[in-house]
């Protein structure tokens, strides 16, 4: 019997949820250069503003919270000085929920985002956690130096492993530098675009 890749995706989670212990939303861990690929967008930015609304899912109200930022460079896409962030969840007049691994974006933060782009124009962040990381500007004996970090502690990773499922929660990632992470993006976005011009693909 043939299975889809998707499908046995969404088998093996169902399955996790029987076998293994509660841990926080548990995903495939998603490598940097799939991360990018599967980017509509990608800005280094800082958060201005976040709020709760809510919104018609379905034919009933969910809350999400809409983070907006100033775009300090896109990395990946075109854009304005300007974007929107849309994550479902949020809290409104005192009630609401989250969904464990959706990133919470507060007011004066830089970060690097990877984002896919919403029928409403809006963004959301792909592979929750996993594509937000925050800039970090610290000073030690040798100078100033700019890092990037990403928390995935509230997410959990599946993987095969000779054979057997297994599950690792996620952490905080070792700091990396900000000129090298950059580089390294624009690397991987470069190659995309001339792959793409190479095949006649749209991306």
């Amino acid at each position: 019997m043939l299975i889809r890749r998707g499908a046995l995706a969404l088998l093996t989670l169902a399955l996790l949820a029987l076998v293994t212990p509660a841990y926080a939303t548990v995903m495939v861990e998603i490598p940097i250069e799939e991360l990018i690929a599967s980017s509509d967008a990608i800005v280094h930015a800082h958060v201005l503003r976040t709020g709760a609304q809510l919104e018609t899912f379905e034919g009933h109200l969910e809350a999400h919270t809409i983070a907006e930022l100033r775009i300090d460079e896109w990395l990946r896409g075109t854009g304005g000085e300007r974007a929107l962030i849309d994550e479902i969840g949020g809290t409104v007049e005192g009630n609401g929920s989250w969904i464990d691994g959706t990133p919470r974006y507060r007011d004066g933060e830089e970060v690097v985002v990877f984002l896919r782009r919403l029928p409403s124009g809006a963004h959301r962040t792909v592979g929750m956690e996993q594509g937000r990381f925050d800039v970090v500007h610290t000073v030690t004996a040798s100078g100033a130096r700019t890092v990037v970090e990403r928390d995935t502690s509230t997410l959990a990773f599946a993987a095969w492993v000779n054979g057997a499922m297994q599950v690792r929660d996620g952490a905080l990632s070792p700091a990396v530098d900000y000129d090298s992470f950059v580089g390294f993006v624009t690397s991987v976005v470069e190659q995309l675009a001339a792959d793409a011009r190479t095949t006649g693909g749209a991306r």
